[in-house]
């Protein structure tokens, strides 16, 4: 074998590693949103209750890491508004939003 087809072929295994490695770490971290997620469901009647009564998010978030669900409080709120069925919808802006309004009407030459 030549010394250009042994750096091909090792940086080919290299690359095929890397790529193993990120898909494993992908698919940890997409079960580790799934479990938070699934936990956040579970309790949900108890975190809406604090919701209601006002104790901030980050209270709640400190709460929910002493049984071990890590989660920030932008996750927190989006996933609760999704689970209450309460998400607020994207707005999609019309097609003359940005422009600017001018006054055609000639009144003020």
């Amino acid at each position: 074998m030549s010394g250009k087809q042994e750096i091909t072929d090792e940086l080919s295994e290299k690359i095929g590693t890397t790529l193993k490695e990120f898909k494993d770490k992908w698919a940890e971290e997409q079960a580790k949103k799934r479990t938070i997620v699934s936990t956040l469901i579970e309790h949900k009647n108890i975190i809406n209750e604090m919701l209601e009564i006002k104790i901030p998010t980050k209270v709640i978030v400190e709460e929910l890491a002493k049984i071990n669900v890590k989660v920030s409080s932008t996750t927190l709120n989006s996933t609760m508004r999704s689970v209450n069925g309460t998400a607020k919808k994207k707005s999609v802006p019309t097609k003359n939003s940005n422009q600017k309004k001018h006054n055609t009407t000639g009144d003020d030459l």
